[in-house]
């Protein structure tokens, strides 16, 4: 991996909340604090998001903000700062197929890689200061049209999980793109929608759409090892289970469900340890969110886990202390317009 400045939450930088989905302007960026919460939105974009936004992503060096959308050009990207979206960089030479979604920069922000509804179903581009560069060519097939897609921490990994209950992990160089094809032991039990490496890379954890709603395996540069017990309590409304996130410790994750329905409380965390896998649960409250959650993710000091919704207002966010949510922060004083289709902080100068 390259040797590039990456960004933490520090006293002098900057947190920020970016939410995308559904309602114009389709993109929302809002100053972000532990202590206070949602500070007033950033002006829109001058150059609009052309539709939807289905993911999002912020550049680990806090100067880039990348989406991926239902129509063409299927990828939009803005410089950014602290004050605020940029100019739109010039889309990629070569587009993403159709309907493109979950979106990743590598962890050196050498590349970015995006799946979509199009065989081979990903795509991967070099990026620097001057945006989008060469696209990579494709890896060998990714079973499936997959759902769920992360690098792994040192950037040499890149996981993808999909709709056909199968998973692959590719190696990866921002030089030559990816490698090595690693298969796992075997099939997951149900619908890949999320996943993440831990923090240490040691571990692969997956939100699944079956009756276990989360399954992890063990990971090293050999590849997939075995599987990690399933919790002794298992999550709520498990088949509806779709999304995760890790705090930035790594000791927690908090896994969302995408409907309401007999499912809540529809958030969940546990503690989590690369050793011996999941702790003992702890139950989020049936009454916060309005709307199944759409997208979960910590803030980047870790007080704060915060939700995207498809019920107004959209967004929620729960303070987050000693493996415990707290209170609701105050809703922000502009709202989204539609639900929230993914959520992503980053941090910026």
């Amino acid at each position: 991996m390259q040797s590039t400045k990456l960004l933490s939450a520090t006293a002098a930088q900057k947190p920020v909340l970016l939410l995308g989905g559904t309602g114009s302007p389709f993109v929302n960026a809002y100053p972000w604090s532990d202590s206070t919460g949602y500070g007033s939105k950033y002006a829109d974009p001058s150059t609009a998001v052309p539709t939807a936004v289905n993911g999002l992503a912020f550049s680990p060096l806090g100067n880039a903000v990348v989406a991926s959308v239902g129509s063409s050009p299927y990828i939009v990207a803005y410089s950014f700062t602290s004050a605020g979206f940029g100019t739109k960089f010039s889309n990629p030479s070569t587009l993403p197929g159709a309907n493109a979604s979950t979106i990743v920069f590598a962890p050196d922000a050498s590349a970015i890689i995006c799946i979509d509804s199009t065989y081979p179903h990903v795509s991967a581009y070099a990026w620097s200061s001057a945006g989008f560069g060469t696209k990579y060519s494709n890896p060998s097939a990714i079973p499936g049209g997959p759902l769920a897609l992360a690098f792994h921490p040192n950037g040499n990994f890149v996981f993808f999980g999909s709709g056909s209950s199968d998973c692959v992990v590719y190696g990866w160089s921002s030089s030559t793109g990816f490698g090595t094809k690693y298969l796992p032991p075997l099939s997951i039990s149900g619908t890949a929608r999320d996943a993440k490496f831990s923090v240490t890379g040691e571990a692969i954890i997956i939100a699944v759409g079956a009756s276990v709603g989360v399954e992890a395996f063990h990971w090293s540069s050999s590849g997939f090892g075995s599987k990690y017990s399933a919790p002794a309590s298992l999550p709520t409304g498990t088949t509806y289970i779709s999304n995760l996130a890790i705090n930035p410790t790594g000791d927690y994750i908090v896994l969302s469900s995408s409907a309401l329905s007999g499912n809540n409380p529809s958030y969940q965390a546990y503690p989590w340890s690369d050793a011996t896998g999941y702790g003992t649960k702890i139950a989020g409250s049936a009454s916060v969110l309005t709307g199944g959650s759409t997208n979960v993710a910590f803030s980047p000091k870790g007080g704060a886990v915060s939700f995207g919704t498809d019920g107004s207002p959209y967004t929620t966010t729960l303070a987050w202390s000693a493996g415990s949510f707290g209170s609701a922060y105050s809703n922000p004083g502009t709202l989204p317009t539609g639900a929230v289709g993914d959520i992503a902080f980053g941090v910026t100068q």
